[in-house]
């Protein structure tokens, strides 16, 4: 994976609010990049915004939009993950009453499908982080977005491996996506205040969502031949 700079001035408090905004966009999108050529049009975008200085909010906003239309396009198109879409949307917040309540575990049909997603959101994760360090974000800001990310990676294993039904699936990541979101705002008004308790207590409201969705706690797979994708087991 090539590594995304950008040659940014550092942002400034004042632009935080909208790092956090900017951050918050990318919470929707639930798709990745294909192989082959997707992996050379992701790493072309990297060469890009190394090449191109860019100095506006506007623009750094525009860069992890073109990063994030890229790898949800590539999902939606690619028709052999369409079966999941089914029974997961591509934005938590917008879980249906009929995915919240789907009483089923994971078929053997969709294991390798989830496991597909993982592999590229895991990617897709790796690149925007590069980038958004490049962009200046606050460490607070990038610290959150990546513990929700965790989060959330952490239940898509454990839907892999047949610890939940696809309906706590989507309830628990719907509950992680808006928390993470609420704390994003918080935390970004925080540091625009200059209120560092605040934002810890954004933060630990946040993560005690993230702990509650996660409970019970699953023992480790020993005797499972397991795949670590985005540092989750997935186990068949």
């Amino acid at each position: 994976m090539r590594p995304l700079k950008v040659s940014l001035p550092a942002i400034t408090i004042s632009s935080r609010r909208a790092c956090a905004w900017a951050l918050l966009a990318l919470l929707c999108a639930c798709a990745a990049k294909k192989p082959g050529p997707q992996m050379s049009a992701m790493n072309a975008m990297s060469a890009q915004a190394g090449a191109t200085p860019v100095s506006t909010v506007a623009a750094q906003n525009a860069r992890t939009r073109a990063l994030t239309a890229l790898y949800k396009q590539s999902l939606i198109s690619d028709s052999g993950l369409r079966p999941l879409w089914q029974r997961m949307p591509l934005n938590p917040n917008e879980a249906t009453p009929a995915m919240l309540a789907l009483p089923e575990r994971i078929s053997a049909a969709d294991q390798p499908r989830l496991r597909e997603v993982a592999r590229r959101l895991a990617d897709y994760q790796a690149h925007m982080a590069d980038l958004l360090r490049s962009h200046g974000v606050a460490p607070p800001l990038l610290e959150e977005w990546q513990a929700g990310a965790h989060a959330a990676a952490a239940l898509r294993a454990r839907l892999h491996n047949g610890a939940l039904t696809w309906g706590e699936f989507n309830t628990r990541l719907r509950e992680v996506n808006t928390a993470q979101r609420m704390a994003l705002a918080d935390i970004a008004d925080a540091l625009q205040a200059h209120d560092e308790a605040a934002a810890a207590r954004a933060a630990g409201e946040a993560h005690a969502v993230y702990a509650a969705a996660l409970e019970p706690a699953v023992p480790p797979t020993a005797d499972h031949d397991c795949e670590m994708i985005g540092g989750e087991p997935y186990c068949s």
